[in-house]
């Protein structure tokens, strides 16, 4: 009887261990950054007027165009035209606009996709490594697109 008892107890110290450790495991998961497939955070947003240049410095947050590391936010309601020059991203969040009139803009980060509620192609060119997602409208009247062979292409 002695030996059923001390079976018992130590069978339900056991399970409370083993409690114990599952809530923390899942403690640790739930305060754990997400992985991967989390959406990037914006490292530069646009604050400039409803409509301007991509290559206005002063119109991002950080005080200077995106870079290749870069996340670069557009929010809704605005339209961003780059019309000059070579310019790049390592990733485009835009749930605005973006219009690419001349010079070029390079979607430069092979990892993760783009995204962009409007996009218009009148002229220059838009490169990138990875997929662009366009949500809302798509218009290409002339200039060039093109995206890595390993990227998945204009969703």
């Amino acid at each position: 009887m002695v030996y059923r008892g001390l079976r018992y107890s130590l069978l339900g110290d056991a399970r409370s261990r083993l409690r114990v450790v599952i809530g923390s495991v899942l403690v640790v998961l739930a305060l754990a950054p997400a992985g991967a497939s989390a959406e990037p955070l914006c490292t530069d947003t646009w604050t400039g007027p409803s409509e301007g240049a991509w290559q206005t410095a002063s119109s991002w947050s950080t005080g200077g165009v995106p870079g290749s590391s870069d996340v670069a936010c557009i929010g809704v309601g605005k339209t961003v035209v780059v019309a000059e020059g070579a310019d790049l991203t390592g990733v485009l969040k835009d749930e605005g606009a973006l219009v690419i009139a001349g010079g070029s803009l390079e979607l430069a980060n092979a990892l993760e996709a783009s995204s962009v509620s409007a996009l218009t192609i009148e002229g220059g060119a838009l490169t990138g490594t990875a997929a662009l997602d366009v949500s809302s409208s798509f218009s290409w009247s002339k200039g060039t697109m093109k995206l890595s062979e390993n990227s998945s292409g204009v969703k």
